[in-house]
């Protein structure tokens, strides 16, 4: 029985070692443990970056409308100075107009078929054109239609009414003088539009004078005369002295409805 209980006792003193060593061989087990706080350090830092790449996005973003609005701001600014300039630019070029308007009138209104038929006249008003309006570019905008008639008849004058078929003859009475005449299939110039083709002429009619070499002159009109149309003219005048011979010396021209 002692034997029994010695061999028990042998068998419980070598368990404990037994199971020593079984303990000691599920240690190794346990130290998977700290392999497992890897993972969320890993966690923490890729956390950590995206919070900081979010703040650096949100910080880009901020920029970027900051930038926007400041570059908004300058545009509007530009165009409001745009917009001022051609408002300035608008305002200076009516008054530019307003006073060349007022320089220029005078200048139409004296315009007239009368003083269109004055040799004299006719160079006063072409200096006071260049003094009033250099370029001519108002006279134009105000007057165009007179513009164009004081052109035309100075071409007119100069050149194609030499061409006219005109025939003249005077009857002199003492120093009275009769004068007729007649335009034949009438021209007219070239350069006139078709609501100036109706034409009013002033002829102008030149006499050599008994006993001097001095001259008189005297106005003849032909009104309302259209091309291809023959018309008759006559005048009467007083000279200094008894007329001898006349012609015509010149032709002004002038459109009937243009006053």
């Amino acid at each position: 029985m002692e034997q029994t209980a010695g061999r028990v006792g042998q068998v419980s003193s070598m368990n404990p070692q037994a199971t020593g060593e079984s303990t000691q061989s599920e240690k190794p087990q346990e130290t998977k443990a700290p392999s497992s706080k890897m993972p969320k350090r890993v966690v923490r830092i890729t956390a950590a970056l995206c919070a900081i790449s979010l703040v650096w996005a949100v910080v880009t973003l901020v920029q970027a409308l900051l930038a926007y609005q400041k570059v908004s701001s300058l545009s509007s600014e530009t165009s409001n100075l745009q917009s001022q300039s051609a408002s300035i630019e608008q305002q200076l070029t009516e008054t530019q107009q307003k006073a060349a308007a007022a320089r220029v009138q005078p200048w139409c209104d004296s315009v007239t078929p009368a003083s269109a038929s004055d040799a004299g006249k006719i160079q006063d008003l072409l200096k006071q054109l260049k003094t009033v309006d250099p370029k001519g570019e108002y006279a134009e905008q105000i007057c165009p239609n007179k513009v164009k008639a004081f052109t035309i008849n100075q071409d007119y004058s100069k050149l194609q009414a030499s061409l006219e078929d005109i025939s003249v003859k005077c009857e002199a009475d003492g120093n009275h003088v009769r004068i007729s005449g007649e335009l034949k299939k009438y021209k007219g110039p070239k350069e006139a539009t078709s609501s100036m083709k109706k034409s009013n002429l002033t002829l102008t009619i030149t006499s050599s004078l008994e006993g001097t070499t001095d001259t008189a002159q005297t106005q003849a009109k032909i009104e309302g005369i259209n091309p291809g149309e023959s018309k008759q003219f006559k005048a009467e005048a007083d000279l200094p002295a008894k007329a001898l011979t006349c012609r015509v010396s010149a032709v002004s021209w002038w459109p009937a409805d243009l006053k």
